[in-house]
C-alpha cells in the first residue's frame, strides 16, 4: 500500500498542504489577533464585529469557487492553503489570551526602544506558548483532515492529498488505482487482494499523524483552550 504511487504522492501533498497552512494561519491570526487586542487601535469594534458577522453569514461555496477562479487559484496549492487562513473561531481566542499579557511588561518594552513588531514578536508570542500551540493543533487537525475542497479546487491528480486518495480508494472502490493496473489485468491476483485490508491501511496511515502530534502538544492544550474563557 505505501509503495503506490499515488498514496506516496499523497502523503507528501498533505504534509505539504497542513505544515504550510498550520504556519501560515498561526501567523497571521497572532499578529491580527494582537492588533486586535490593543485598546488603542483605531476601528477595533467595527473590525470585530465584522468578525463575527463572518462566523455567522458564511459567502458560500459557489462566490468562493468564482473568487477562486478569478484569482487563477482553481488547480493550485494555494486555493486550499489560503482557505481560513485566519479562522474567526480560533482568532478570537487569541485575542482574549493577548488581553491577559500584562500591560507593565509592553510598557518596559516601549521604554526599551522596541517597536510594535518587536514587542509582538520577542514579548506576545514567546508568552502565548499554549495558546499557539492549541491554535496549531486546530489548524493542523482541519487541513490534515480536509477532503472536500481539494477534491472540488484540485483537478490535477498528482496535486491531491492523503485523504482525497483515500476517498477514491476506500468510498468509490477503485480497484485500478488501489492495486495498480497489472494486478487489475490479472484477475488471478486482483482477486486475492484483500480490498478490506487495504481500505483499513488507508484509514490508519491518515490517523497515525494526528495520534503522533497530539501528545507533542497536550500540555498546552487544557491551558491554552481554557484561556480565552477566563479573564484576570
Amino acid at each position: 500500500m505505501i509503495t503506490n504511487p499515488a498514496v506516496q504522492r499523497g502523503i507528501a501533498n498533505s504534509i505539504f498542504i497542513t505544515l504550510t497552512s498550520t504556519v501560515l494561519g498561526v501567523f497571521f491570526t497572532a499578529l491580527m489577533a494582537w492588533a486586535l487586542s490593543r485598546p488603542g487601535l483605531p476601528g477595533r469594534r467595527t473590525i470585530l464585529v465584522l468578525v463575527l458577522v463572518t462566523i455567522v453569514f458564511d459567502p458560500g461555496m459557489i462566490p468562493d469557487y468564482f473568487l477562486n477562479k478569478r484569482l487563477g487559484l482553481i488547480d493550485s496549492y494555494w486555493s486550499v492553503i489560503l482557505f481560513k487562513v485566519v479562522n474567526a473561531w480560533y482568532l478570537i481566542i487569541l485575542i482574549r489570551f493577548f488581553e491577559e499579557v500584562p500591560s507593565e511588561v509592553l510598557e518596559a518594552a516601549e521604554l526599551d526602544g522596541a517597536n510594535a513588531f518587536q514587542i509582538f514578536w520577542h514579548i506576545a508570542l514567546p508568552v502565548s506558548k499554549s495558546a499557539l500551540a492549541t491554535i496549531a493543533l486546530f489548524y493542523f487537525v482541519f487541513h490534515w483532515n480536509d477532503f472536500f475542497r481539494p477534491m472540488i479546487y484540485l483537478n490535477d491528480q498528482s496535486k491531491w492529498p492523503l485523504q482525497v486518495v483515500l476517498r477514491q480508494f476506500v468510498v468509490e472502490g477503485d480497484k485500478i488505482a488501489m492495486v495498480g493496473l497489472e494486478n487489475s489485468v490479472n484477475y488471478t491476483g486482483a482477486s486475492q487482494i484483500n480490498i478490506r485490508a487495504l481500505s483499513a491501511g488507508m484509514i490508519l496511515l491518515t490517523i497515525v499523524p494526528i495520534l503522533a502530534v497530539y501528545p507533542l502538544i497536550l500540555k498546552f492544550f487544557t491551558k491554552g483552550t481554557m484561556s480565552g474563557a477566563l479573564k484576570g
